[in-house]
């Protein structure tokens, strides 16, 4: 433990990555290697500093920063009131995901004894500290040295007066998290998602957070008491396994690229940056992928067994004979292997036997559970973008524009992902779509994607493959399909599980969706719809995009006659219908679904600016917004502010909406309560 600079500059504590220095008032961590990203589904943060403080007449100037433990207490004791209250701090610099892919935040703390009465029961709050302190130096009076010269007390207000009593202190009213004291032996955990928002948005300095009991005494009130006091472990504690921890939980987005994209193995415009194989799976925002390339995560080669073509380190071959469509051969897009679709779930498919092989299903699969699949309404959509030299100019619309008027490919407003939710209503589809709005663009969604924007369309990335994943244990079984670009002898219209003997069709493009045999389904995802035999329920559906024809292969419809644009469903019945009432303005490459809207808004999402406070700018933008009940807002508006002021999530901007916004209306410069909307 050690002295640090507060809700400013941090230094880093991690138990088993390096050395941790103690004694003489530093500690210093020692680590080899960068700030590497976390394993998929949660990052746990040890304190930087953690301190307890004690209102106690015999500890009141004392420092606990070296304690191997952390105390939380209320009492009435001997005509003084005893409390003693938690300080800790995390350094959130080193939360190495997106704050919109953030699930939740649980901070921990081990309960190993207690003095006095047992605390079991007892309801501790988690509040927001305000103001700098000093983790060797804070006692009760005083955020820094109460020896020195000139102290800084925590009511800074009252400089000079030790008046850091109960109900006083520079921390935050706001309850943030509250939980029940468990018996001793157990974790005590708090869910501080909000906070942890709020620090990783900038809204908030973090400053850290503060525990006391949640009926503290502010005064003695002339009796005695009972003497819970609370005992958990510390960061000097030498078991790293107690030590208090923050979890933050998250998504992970995967991605996979289409063959001949600018930063491909098997690009035929070679300009030195070919790296991706585009038949693996690779993390959104992974760590940088360089030539002469790197296998993704999930690797092709598990599927065949050797790695098909392209396949990294890049072999150096002249472009004709590395990409199939640029030499004019179409009989080599079997030599290829191009991921075209995936989805991670829960279940196996094949070891269930949940889908016949060689016969449709009679009726639809009600909904069972599932932490891997979700209802079909909030999409991130890939668009089929690529036109990169040695492909038919035909294939793909160079400019293309998607459903927010933005050109692909060529401009500083590619939108290589685009998020959409669809208006889910009683009955079966076609649904409408209730907005569709910016969300990642190739820089966004990997850092060696770059040039961003693009300087010319051969510099296009085309991502025709996405998928959300909670966590990769918790969703093990991986579903994908094949490219007719690029099959490795699969069939690119059915969908495939990976077996421990390799690859088994699972969903058959004909039997099952009652599909042509030439189609190629492109982009997938098992969802829930509404069960169409049993009025209120939800069944087991797939939907999917399928390619555009191809021109180099005549006589074969790759789009089985369907609609590119169109994002259709099957029950896996022997028959497929529009998910959609309106087909996309271009072709449909790859796309996921998720449980909640996907979009990083301020907090609260009133502040639709996001500077701290809810005021008439606020409300302005609120009224470019305003559409009416049932109707999406105007186009001119701006989609990304809309979007965080729709806060219950149903499309439009309405009266119900403004109504959570004057809870949160305030002035300029008034910081804005983040629980303002209930």
């Amino acid at each position: 433990m050690g002295r640090y600079a507060w809700c400013g500059s941090h230094k880093v504590r991690r138990p088993t990555h390096g050395l941790l220095v103690r004694g003489l008032g530093i500690s210093l961590c020692v680590w080899a290697s960068a700030t590497l990203p976390p394993e998929a589904g949660a990052q746990t943060l040890y304190p930087v500093a953690d301190n307890w403080i004690n209102s106690c007449s015999s500890g009141y100037t004392a420092n606990y920063g070296n304690d191997m433990e952390l105390r939380v207490r209320t009492a009435a004791l001997w005509g003084d009131i005893k409390n003693m209250r938690t300080l800790l701090q995390f350094d959130m610099s080193q939360v190495a995901v997106d704050t919109h892919l953030i699930t939740g935040a649980t901070l921990g703390l081990y309960l190993h004894t207690y003095h006095w009465d047992d605390p079991e029961g007892r309801t501790y709050h988690v509040h927001r500290v305000t103001n700098p302190w000093d983790e060797l130096e804070s006692n009760w009076p005083a955020r820094d040295d109460y020896q020195s010269a000139s102290p800084v007390y925590w009511d800074s207000y009252n400089a000079g007066v030790p008046a850091y009593r109960p109900g006083g202190g520079d921390f935050a009213p706001t309850v943030y998290a509250s939980t029940v004291v468990p018996a001793v032996g157990n974790w005590t955990t708090w869910d501080v998602t909000d906070l942890v928002m709020e620090w990783l948005e900038g809204t908030r300095d973090n400053c850290g957070l503060l525990i006391k009991d949640a009926d503290e005494f502010e005064a003695y009130p002339g009796y005695e008491t009972i003497s819970p006091l609370a005992q958990f472990r510390s960061t000097n504690y030498w078991d790293e396994a107690l030590w208090p921890y923050l979890q933050v939980n998250y998504i992970t987005l995967e991605f996979s690229l289409d063959t001949g994209s600018d930063t491909e193995l098997s690009d035929p415009s070679t300009d030195g940056d070919e790296a991706f194989d585009p038949g693996d799976v690779y993390d959104w925002k992974g760590s940088p992928v360089v030539p002469p390339g790197r296998d993704g995560f999930k690797d092709d080669e598990s599927i065949f067994a050797s790695d098909p073509d392209p396949d990294p380190p890049d072999d150096g071959n002249p472009p004709a004979t590395r990409v199939p469509v640029g030499s004019g051969s179409p009989q080599d897009y079997g030599d290829y292997f191009d991921l075209d679709g995936h989805d991670q779930i829960d279940v196996s498919i094949h070891d269930a036997q949940l889908i016949p092989e060689d016969t449709p299903l009679s009726e639809p699969i009600p909904q069972f559970e599932s932490s891997c699949i979700f209802a079909a309404r909030y999409l991130l959509i890939s668009f089929d973008d690529d036109a990169a030299g040695g492909w038919p100019a035909g294939d793909v619309p160079v400019t293309a524009l998607s459903p927010g008027g933005h050109t692909y490919g060529t401009t500083a407003a590619t939108d290589e992902v685009l998020g959409a939710v669809v208006r889910l209503v009683e009955g079966p589809p076609p649904y409408a779509l209730a907005l569709q709005y910016p969300f990642a663009d190739e820089i966004t969604v990997h850092q060696s994607l770059a040039p961003n924007p693009d300087t010319a369309q051969v510099d296009d990335d085309d991502v025709d493959s996405l998928d959300i994943v909670q966590g990769r244990d918790a969703c093990p079984v991986w579903l994908f399909t094949a490219d007719h670009e690029g099959t490795n002898g699969l069939d690119a219209g059915d969908v495939y599980e990976l077996a421990p003997g390799g690859a088994v069709r699972v969903i058959d493009d004909v039997i099952h969706l009652g599909l042509s045999n030439d189609t190629d389904v492109d982009a997938f995802e098992l969802a829930w719809l509404r069960d169409p035999n049993h009025p209120g329920g939800m069944a087991l559906a797939i939907l999917f995009s399928v390619d555009d024809d191809d021109p180099q292969t005549p006589g074969v419809d790759e789009s089985g006659g369907l609609d590119p644009n169109m994002v259709y469903y099957s029950f896996m019945t022997g028959s497929s219908q529009p998910l959609l009432a309106q087909p996309l303005s271009d072709d449909i490459d790859g796309f996921t679904l998720w449980r909640d809207q996907m979009e990083n808004c301020a907090y609260p999402a009133a502040d639709a600016d996001g500077d701290g406070d809810v005021d008439l700018d606020d409300y302005e933008l609120l009224e470019t917004c305003a559409s009416g009940p049932g109707a999406s807002w105007s186009p001119t508006a701006d989609g990304r502010v809309c979007t965080c002021l729709d806060q219950d999530n149903d499309g439009d901007v309405d009266q119900s909406d403004f109504g959570l916004f004057q809870r949160c209306l305030g002035g300029a410069g008034e910081p804005t309560d983040p629980k303002c909307a209930g």
